[in-house]
């Protein structure tokens, strides 16, 4: 029963999308677009595989002593690596590693202002008291700061495209809006919610649909990783070059899917866990 929905979920969401893969015949429009709006604003990839493993040894550091970014979600991490342009990478530090990349880039143009926009509400990012989001932790902005950095604003996406559409006549649907932040409750709701009259039942609908959206991103991962040992206990000798290039790719996806399905498992909890401090202070 299981193998079967496993082989079910494999051939509708695995092999249809790594079938449609065909960079040498097809032409992708969608990413033309975004090329165009990100080209001169992205930041240098790394080149150097000794700078990431540099990365990797203070990040392990970092996490020890419960320094941000990364470590409050770092052990679902754990065993995820993943390879790009010929450097290898380890899940776990993905975090530190875009925060690196910004300090390196602040200490080089000192005096900035840094917008730093993510829907990752854990400690190791957001300073919580009483359950309510208070901004960024201080580590961070003590250490972006000291880097050269004048202003530090760390902003969740629904606040970032609300400020956007007011003050830069973005323009932006409030349906979009809500699904970019994956339509359940930002921190920014939560704290208006605790300055308006509760609507206790309509929380607990709220509490239960998080849940049901839990259970069914831990069977995906479990799904996933199923898959994913399936696939590596295939014997590589057996196959064609090109099978195994296929092979690894495949592998690849699959574990970023993971370390993305972990991030979003740890948002909705979090936001439960937001909804339910404030449930019980209002029941």
């Amino acid at each position: 029963m299981i193998q079967s929905k496993i082989e079910a979920y494999n051939i509708a969401s695995i092999k249809t999308r790594t079938s449609k893969i065909n960079f040498l015949d097809n032409h992708d429009e969608i990413r033309d677009k975004i090329d165009s709006f990100v080209r001169g604003k992205v930041g240098v990839g790394p080149t150097d595989q000794k700078y990431i493993d540099k990365l990797n040894s203070q990040g392990k550091s970092r996490y020890q002593y419960n320094i941000g970014p990364g470590y409050a979600d770092s052990k679902d991490k754990k065993g995820i690596y993943y390879s790009y342009n010929g450097i290898n990478y380890d899940a776990e530090y993905g975090d530190y590693y875009v925060w690196q990349q910004i300090l390196d880039y602040v200490s080089e143009n000192k005096g900035v202002n840094v917008v730093y926009v993510t829907n990752d509400a854990k400690s190791d990012f957001f300073f919580k008291l009483d359950g309510k989001t208070r901004g960024p932790n201080e580590s961070l902005v003590s250490e972006i700061k000291k880097s050269g950095a004048d202003n530090f604003i760390l902003q969740d996406i629904s606040t970032f495209l609300h400020h956007a559409e007011k003050h830069l006549n973005a323009n932006i649907e409030e349906d979009a809006i809500s699904e970019l932040s994956f339509q359940q409750p930002t921190p920014n709701v939560i704290n208006y919610m605790a300055n308006h009259q509760p609507n206790i039942p309509g929380i607990m609908n709220t509490i239960q649909a998080i849940d049901k959206k839990l259970k069914i991103i831990e069977q995906e991962i479990e799904i996933k990783k199923f898959i994913l040992e399936q696939i590596k206990c295939k014997d590589a000798s057996t196959e064609s070059e090109h099978r195994n290039v296929q092979r690894l790719e495949q592998i690849m996806e699959i574990e970023i899917d993971i370390s993305q399905l972990y991030d979003q498992l740890n948002e909705f909890r979090v936001r439960r866990d937001q909804l339910h401090t404030y449930y019980d202070k209002n029941d």
